[in-house]
């Protein structure tokens, strides 16, 4: 069963899942999945759960929810920490921009060199058809990739 859990302003998809191990087929425990942020809630279907939530299985579909839900919440807070600048400075970061369809999902990057390569890597996946990398002192795309129709 799939769950949408809203936390600062962003939508998360999550999966809970069942964990049998070999030796004990009939001690069920779980396990759960999260996808990226995304900001549209219409936009559920086409979030896939690809990161999974570090910690050992639980013993109950509620206790894995809860803490697939605080693991987003210290995951993303320390997310938006690093992306925003401390006092009086400004940092330049790299927003790599991976498309499916019309539908973007955002990578921050403190370094050009790796939202470059991250981009790289990105126009390989199945159902990417534009890939961007933009700063934050400009909207203008630095590099497009768009996959030919």
């Amino acid at each position: 069963m799939s769950n949408v859990f809203s936390y600062d302003g962003q939508y998360f998809r999550i999966v809970v899942l069942d964990v049998a191990a070999a030796e004990r087929p009939d001690e069920v425990k779980y396990a759960s999945w999260c996808s990226d942020a995304f900001r549209e809630l219409k936009d559920t279907p086409q979030q896939t759960c690809s990161r999974f939530v570090a910690g050992s299985p639980f013993a109950s579909r509620a206790d894995a929810l809860r803490h697939a839900q605080e693991w987003i919440k210290s995951h993303w807070d320390k997310k938006v920490r690093r992306a925003q600048p401390g006092p009086g400075k400004r940092e330049l970061v790299y927003t790599v921009s991976l498309f499916r369809g019309d539908i973007p999902t955002d990578h921050v990057f403190p370094e050009f060199s790796d939202a470059r390569l991250f981009a790289e890597s990105a126009k390989k996946e199945v159902g990417i058809t534009k890939v961007g990398i933009t700063n934050n002192e400009s909207p203008e795309y630095l590099i497009v990739w768009e996959k030919e129709k």
